[in-house]
């Protein structure tokens, strides 16, 4: 698999047939293409999870070393990211318009629901 280069910020590598640009659409995590240009291949997909999982480990390290920095807030952060991680986030708040959504989620329960969509 191609380096990912850091200039390109996440965007496909490819370049169009039509005028040679490069292509803006993002590219697949962990791979250097975008889907329409083979990051939805299984091949593709594959080697950018293994590639994301071998970064788990170096990840932690460096989070380990930033929860005992010497500046404190970077240490509080770095601790509350792997507390929401590991045990899960904290209460939000949340702001309302005022406005009341109601989600309805429908259930097969061994029969046949049908609904318009």
């Amino acid at each position: 698999m191609e380096r990912i280069d850091p200039k390109r910020n996440g965007r496909c590598h490819a370049h169009t047939k039509s005028t040679g640009a490069l292509c803006k659409y993002p590219a697949v995590p962990g791979a250097t293409v975008c889907r329409h240009h083979g990051g939805g291949a299984p091949q593709v997909r594959e080697k950018a999870s293994a590639y994301l999982m071998g970064l788990a480990y170096p990840a932690a390290v460096k989070m380990g070393e930033l929860i005992n920095h010497r500046n404190g807030m970077i240490a509080l952060a770095a601790s509350k990211d792997v507390m929401d991680r590991v045990i899960g986030k904290a209460v939000q708040p949340v702001e309302s318009d005022g406005r009341t959504i109601i989600e309805i989620e429908f259930v097969n329960r061994g029969r046949v629901v049908e609904h318009d969509a």
